[in-house]
């Protein structure tokens, strides 16, 4: 997936410097570009991973079935509901959990609440859901992998870890972290967004936890 992006940023500008950024699943492939591109010799001056951390689901769930990509896993399916409706909680989602047996069930209610999108649109989303959900760094793989430019965190309110925290060395320095107000499909809305934007300035300009 880095690789494609990478194709597509090349084509458009073929040589750095460059800045790139990512938000949720997006982080990593975002980090994944940007060391694609320190290895093929190109400078990144900035990544800025913003909600790197999946948005913190029911716990027990997530502690008994982990990240298993299926439609018996409350807690697979609780992240597939908020990718269409912004929430991890809510009537909705309890009949979405009761209702869901399979993808066809799962692309019926989500049919059945959100009538503007069709079909056949649920369930390109689904797909790319499903298997984007296992995806993750291995300690060795991120253990491999040293990014030399300047990372900015910006961690949503309520996000559960992301893949880079509790481990170390994948930077030349240590992070710097901000601190979001929203939860992890708040700070997408303008206001979360706009709020934070005009209080804070440029993102490389905050005042972050952590060096710059």
């Amino acid at each position: 997936m880095a690789s494609a992006d990478l194709r597509e940023l090349r084509r458009v500008q073929p040589s750095g410097p460059y800045t790139l950024w990512g938000y949720s699943f997006g982080a990593r492939v975002a980090f994944e570009a940007a060391w694609q591109l320190e290895q093929a010799g190109e400078k990144v001056e900035r990544l800025l991973l913003i909600c790197p951390g999946n948005p913190e689901i029911r716990r027990t769930d997530g502690v008994t079935w982990g990240r298993d990509a299926s439609y018996t896993n409350p807690a697979y399916v609780t992240i597939l509901f908020s990718v269409f409706t912004g929430t991890i909680e809510g009537a909705a989602l309890d009949a979405c959990l009761a209702a869901t047996r399979d993808e066809d069930s799962f692309v019926s209610y989500i049919g059945e609440l959100l009538p503007a999108l069709d079909p056949e649109t649920i369930r390109r989303i689904t797909r790319i859901v499903s298997t984007t959900y296992e995806f993750d760094y291995t300690f060795r793989e991120l253990a491999e992998r040293r990014v030399e430019a300047p990372i900015t965190v910006f961690k949503a309110r309520g996000d559960d870890y992301s893949f880079l925290e509790g481990a170390s060395g994948y930077s030349a320095k240590p992070p710097a972290v901000v601190d979001l107000e929203g939860d992890h499909y708040g700070v997408l809305k303008e206001r979360g967004w706009r709020s934070w934007w005009l209080r804070c300035g440029r993102p490389w300009e905050v005042e972050v936890r952590g060096p710059v």
